[in-house]
């Protein structure tokens, strides 16, 4: 994937260590960071997150970018494709929009501008994983034409797995 996407209103780069701050500054804010355990409390653990995206990056291609809006510094959110953790080889987008610019469409534009590279990069099948409770995010992606392929239930409740066929 490329290091930089760009979009009518973002621009998309992937994460250096310099980011840490600013990333930390959502990443710690309950309101926005609602996923996995929740906000994280200690810098070391953003700086190990951006660590290991540039890790990914390196080894398998995979892209996790800094969102912000167009001609600004300010974070607005992540978005970017990981290993898919029920779907191994597959990967999974998944995106973060800090909650005081949620309702703009961020999170949207940044996931249709990851899933272009994806398929210009040639990936066959991309992943989603939502929490039924997560509207605005199954919103997203069924408006990006992802479909139900099946649900399960981990240790914090249920989840609902979307998958996107590319290049077919």
């Amino acid at each position: 994937m490329k290091d930089r996407l760009t979009t009518a209103r973002l621009d998309l780069r992937v994460f250096v260590p310099d980011d840490d701050q600013a990333l930390h500054a959502l990443f710690s804010d309950p309101k926005t960071h609602t996923i996995g355990s929740g906000p994280i409390t200690d810098l070391t653990q953003t700086q190990t997150w951006i660590a290991n995206r540039d890790a990914a990056f390196q080894r398998f291609g995979l892209a996790w970018y800094a969102v912000r809006l167009q001609g600004s510094e300010s974070l607005i959110g992540n978005c970017g494709m990981l290993r898919g953790r029920k779907t191994s080889e597959q990967p999974e987008i998944g995106y973060e929009i800090a909650a005081s610019q949620r309702g703009h469409g961020y999170a949207t534009e940044a996931a249709t501008a990851v899933v272009a590279e994806c398929t210009r990069e040639g990936l066959r099948t991309i992943w989603a994983t939502v929490r039924p409770n997560n509207v605005p995010s199954i919103r997203i992606v069924e408006s990006l034409d992802f479909i139900l392929a099946f649900s399960d239930v981990d240790d914090k409740g249920p989840l609902l797995h979307y998958s996107k066929s590319l290049n077919a």
